[in-house]
């Protein structure tokens, strides 16, 4: 047996455009020297364009949590999806979102986010009217097919201080929205094709994030036994500060 390998070069036609394949192949047999010949239809090809669905938030990856200042934090994923050929993402613009909320048009205080990274590619936060950060020369690669591929969003934050000293102000709500995007796919490039606002959860700033666990010597397991009048312990727990010293001022429990 041998096979046979053949290519062809297609001209430009039409979107949803079939063609059909056919060999005919003639020879000679090699004892009895008769010709034979026959006809083989081959795959039936039909001319689609590569397409680039709108990007998706990948809303459960990371969510509405406390972050510290002066860390570098994960606050969005993103889910790009490829049809009829492998797209390559090119750069990202993400508005970045502050203190009044989560509108994708919302000047922030410029201190709180210093810059975004983006499949190891960061960009400074520029304020112009608008707060954003384009993130440019990723190569990113989107197979074609359903699974698509995820680009996670990383905000690089000042350290949060008092409003006098310039830096990052507590408690202020944190997030990015995706706006543009530019990406290739075959011998196209598209531009800045509009990513219709999407929005990652919102973080909230803080100068430390504190650890909270039972205590080793918690009393565990205990299911009665206990006085119905008087005080008695039913748990131990402990508070662990983050990156900077922190006062506890209320702790609220449920009983169930």
């Amino acid at each position: 047996n041998k096979t046979i390998d053949v290519f062809a070069d297609v001209n430009n036609v039409g979107v949803g455009s079939t063609t059909v394949t056919y060999l005919t192949v003639t020879g000679n047999g090699a004892t009895t020297n008769n010709s034979v010949s026959g006809v083989v239809q081959g795959q039936t090809i039909t001319v689609q364009t590569g397409t680039l669905a709108a990007p998706t938030l990948v809303s459960n990856t990371y969510p509405a949590v406390l972050i510290a200042g002066g860390t570098a934090t994960k606050v969005a994923q993103y889910k790009f999806v490829a049809t009829y050929g492998a797209a390559t993402i090119n750069d990202l613009t993400l508005n970045v979102f502050g203190s009044t909320g989560s509108s994708a048009t919302t000047t922030i205080n410029a201190t709180d986010v210093a810059s975004l990274t983006v499949g190891g590619v960061t960009a400074p936060v520029i304020c112009n009217g608008v707060c954003y950060a384009k993130v440019s020369g990723l190569n990113i690669s989107i197979p074609a097919g359903v699974a698509g591929q995820t680009i996670d969003v990383t905000a690089n934050l000042n350290n949060v201080t008092s409003a006098t000293q310039g830096g990052a102000t507590t408690r202020s709500q944190v997030g990015v929205v995706l706006d543009k995007y530019s990406y290739k796919i075959g011998n196209t490039v598209t531009s800045d094709a509009s990513a219709s606002y999407v929005a990652s959860n919102v973080m909230v700033l803080v100068a430390s994030v504190p650890t909270v666990a039972a205590a080793s010597d918690t009393p565990l397991g205990m299911s009665s036994g206990f006085a119905g009048s008087g005080n008695t312990e039913v748990m131990k727990f402990t508070v662990t500060a983050g990156a900077n010293p922190m006062s506890l001022k209320r702790g609220i429990e449920k009983t169930v």
